[in-house]
């Protein structure tokens, strides 16, 4: 219920909440091939049948290991479907059976459990909310003796895609593009690679910015004056957080700024 509770607020859900357990756990038996999961539900579909797990066991969804979410299962429902107790925090999709496991209602009352925080991205569009911000929180008990690891926290936004997709929206202004102005208002250019749209994933919308600053100064016989200015440039990084093969056209601006593309890479 707790887990429920705290899911849901605030209403975007920005913190999610997962069991995690030390206990012994066994490969699922059955004819089932593949687990069908909703991020915040509390059913999960099955292709086929399980022959092991019942009322009151755990299953691991999405991998075999101690830092894998486990949910208590609230009921077996013959023939393809499992009722979990606390609603799935993971990314909706299908799970093979290689990657679920079964923990014993047994084993888990003598195993140490623990629950894992997890900051979800807030939602974003660069036309509707004009901003973003980072998700960052702190994990305390009122037990003292409750041990707390900090795994990672938020990035602070630099060469993220929000904030890649702010800077082009700002810099169309400066250029002339203000069509969203006009009546009726239409939708700028947009180069910016966004996850989910295309081919772009939160893999590939990632980019490593260079900042170019420079300081002007004029003086006469009786005055003087100066002026700052500064460009960015945001260099697309692969799947694998590199800037890309020798030839590719970030590289080449690094080379030509006295950069290797390792000094961009994630």
């Amino acid at each position: 219920m707790v887990l429920r509770i705290f899911s849901q607020e605030p209403a975007n859900g920005y913190l999610r909440f997962e069991n995690i357990t030390s206990a012994t756990d066994a490969a699922i038996t059955g004819t089932v091939a593949n687990f069908g999961v909703t991020y915040n539900s509390y059913i999960v579909t099955l292709d086929g049948t399980v022959t092991n797990v019942s009322a009151g066991d755990w299953i691991k969804l999405g991998g075999t290991t101690t830092s894998t979410a486990v949910y208590k299962v609230a009921a077996v429902n013959s023939p393809n479907s499992i009722t979990l107790e606390t609603l799935y925090q993971g990314t909706s999709g299908t799970i093979a059976v290689a990657n679920v496991r079964r923990i014993t209602a047994a084993n888990a009352a003598t195993a140490n459990f623990g629950v894992r925080l997890t900051g979800a991205p807030a939602p974003f569009d660069v036309n509707a909310f004009r901003d973003y911000y980072a998700n960052r929180f702190t994990a305390t008990f009122s037990d003292s003796t409750t041990l707390v690891t900090h795994v990672q926290g938020a990035r602070n936004g630099n060469g993220m895609w929000q904030q890649v997709a702010m800077d082009e929206y700002m810099s169309y202004g400066y250029e002339g593009q203000n069509d969203m102005l006009a009546v009726p208002p239409r939708f700028r250019d947009q180069e910016v690679k966004i996850p989910g749209v295309g081919t772009a994933t939160a893999a590939t919308a990632k980019y490593s910015p260079i900042t170019i600053e420079w300081t002007e100064g004029h003086n006469t016989l009786v005055t003087a004056h100066g002026a700052k200015g500064s460009v960015i440039i945001y260099t697309n990084l692969d799947a694998s957080g590199n800037l890309g093969a020798t030839g590719s056209s970030g590289e080449e601006v690094a080379v030509v700024l006295g950069l290797t593309a390792a000094n961009l890479d994630e």
